[in-house]
């Protein structure tokens, strides 16, 4: 179940810094750093970027969760084996990690012609 959302700072594979805004005890959970005043950070994440992804679930199957991972540096490894949950009823579920996702990036257009079948300039 969603809480309040709030602004975390993203390391790009590249090192470049954006600010992501998201479920604030999910980003907790997994170490993400903070937006602070202080911060690098001046936009928020492109769209031609989707974000690394941890997906935690508990044993049972009944809850999931798909958490954005903003450190550059993380792995499978790095990130907590376990995350306790509120299950919406008053108690909580506990959810183990199961996949790591890394970034993936879709190129900037350009103008630029391969040339490889066509033969011409254009």
């Amino acid at each position: 179940m969603a809480g309040s959302v709030k602004w975390f700072e993203y390391n790009t594979q590249d090192g470049d810094t954006f600010a992501i805004l998201m479920d604030e005890s999910n980003g907790e959970a997994v170490g993400n750093p903070d937006y602070t005043p202080a911060s690098t950070a001046t936009y928020a994440l492109p769209r031609n970027v989707k974000p690394r992804y941890a997906i935690y679930r508990s044993s049972d199957g009944n809850s999931q969760r798909k958490i954005i991972v903003s450190s550059n540096t993380a792995t499978a490894a790095s990130l907590p084996d376990t995350i306790d949950f509120q299950d919406g009823n008053g108690g909580t579920v506990t959810c183990a990690l199961t996949q790591f996702v890394g970034e993936e990036y879709r190129p900037i257009p350009s103008d630029v012609d391969t040339g490889l079948t066509d033969a011409d300039a254009t």
